[in-house]
């Protein structure tokens, strides 16, 4: 249980931290390669492009992580410079990476990371691009702020959590971030719990995004009222979006339909001000909802020219699935296919530069309401360029 467990955010450089008991670890768990891999997994899983690991930035959580070593009662975005262990670079990734304290497994940090809305935002921000990593001597550290304001969308494209479909989300979210996004919401048990924070990101063709307008939200399950939300849109560590708070755990066994529309208010590169509308529906499931469907994606074979998957799909009618390849940070090849049989074989055009996942979305063909998980497969391995 996250309950006991305290977060500090550090407003000026979004970088939220995490606090618990700590207990020394020998080396970094998991490797920086793979906890870059878990977060390029995450953000594909909602629609993101991935992040490069940079080595540099691993190494700067690494001193700063033998800085906690050396000084075990800090807690913060910094360093004392006249402290043991005192480095530049462990001082830039305190104040540019989400942190979290305690002595943590393979799963180190993510676990607390994803369901508090700040750090989740700082990591699945649409325009990171890098990212360093490491956990050791009781502290986890994920750079967060290496930032390409070239990497845009065409048009406004929004990035929702829960994704569209995804099953077995959390009921609860227990108010353990600080600043804390409970304390928006009115309500006479301060300490209690409230519903999973849903968030919202965008990315679009502007040079950077000023405020995000919302004209309705609702949260509703099958059948029932909307839930009693308070919607948050205010403040940098949103990091362009906004989030919606249940005041109460939703239901388990549910599957619940958010509804959001506004616009986003940005600046162009010339200096000019436009409204982007948007108007949003997707759903998602707590845990206990049979699923719709499942989804394996296989990569059989990948030409100069082409790439070949194999979908199998077990459902009880007939999906529409978007089948994507990204390469680099974001979707460059894209197709729609009606998938009807268990098996179906998809080939792509193969983009240039280096393939990294390919990643499949399925929608019902009744409702074309998105209901089924999102999967990525890695298929790095075949990135090298094939043989004539």
């Amino acid at each position: 249980m996250l309950a006991a467990v305290l977060l500090i955010a550090f407003l000026l450089s979004l970088a939220p931290t995490l606090l618990s008991p700590s207990r020394a670890q020998a080396t970094s768990l998991p490797a920086p390669d793979d906890a870059v891999a878990r977060l390029n997994a995450w953000r594909a899983g909602v629609g993101l492009g991935p992040v490069v690991h940079d080595e540099l930035l691993s190494r700067g959580c690494k001193k700063h992580a033998r800085y906690f070593s050396l000084n075990p009662t800090h807690r913060g975005h910094g360093e004392t410079a006249s402290a043991a262990g005192y480095t530049k670079a462990g001082e830039h990734a305190a104040r540019s990476s989400v942190l979290a304290y305690g002595e943590r497994g393979p799963d180190a940090g993510f676990e607390d990371w994803e369901p508090a809305p700040y750090h989740r935002m700082a990591l699945l921000d649409p325009r990171l691009v890098s990212s360093g990593f490491w956990s050791e001597f009781g502290l986890s550290c994920m750079q967060a702020t290496a930032v390409d304001f070239g990497l845009r969308t065409p048009a406004l494209t929004a990035y929702t959590y829960p994704a569209a479909g995804q099953r077995d989300v959390p009921t609860t979210f227990w108010c353990y971030e600080v600043p804390n996004p409970c304390d928006a919401v009115r309500r006479t048990d301060k300490r209690g719990p409230v519903g999973t924070n849903l968030s919202i990101q965008f990315n679009g063709p502007w040079l950077r995004s000023d405020a995000v307008n919302v004209t309705a939200a609702s949260v509703a399950a099958a059948g029932r009222d909307p839930v009693d939300l308070t919607v948050e849109n205010r403040g940098t560590k949103l990091r362009g979006g906004l989030v919606l708070i249940p005041h109460r755990p939703l239901r388990p066994g549910q599957t619940y339909v958010a509804s959001v529309t506004g616009s986003v208010l940005a600046t162009a590169d010339d200096g000019s001000q436009n409204q982007h509308p948007y108007a949003l529906s997707w759903d998602f499931s707590t845990p206990g909802v049979k699923p719709a469907a499942s989804l394996k994606v296989t990569v059989e074979l990948v030409t100069r020219t082409r790439v070949h998957l194999r979908v199998d799909l077990q459902s009880t009618e007939e999906r529409e699935a978007r089948i994507s390849l990204l390469a680099n940070q974001a979707p460059v090849t894209r197709i729609t296919r009606r998938i009807s049989g268990p098996t179906q074989r998809v080939s792509l055009p193969r983009p240039r530069g280096r393939i990294t996942t390919v990643a499949v979305l399925l929608r019902g063909s009744a409702t074309q309401v998105r209901v089924a998980a999102r999967m990525a497969t890695d298929i790095s391995a075949y990135s090298r360029p094939a043989r004539r």
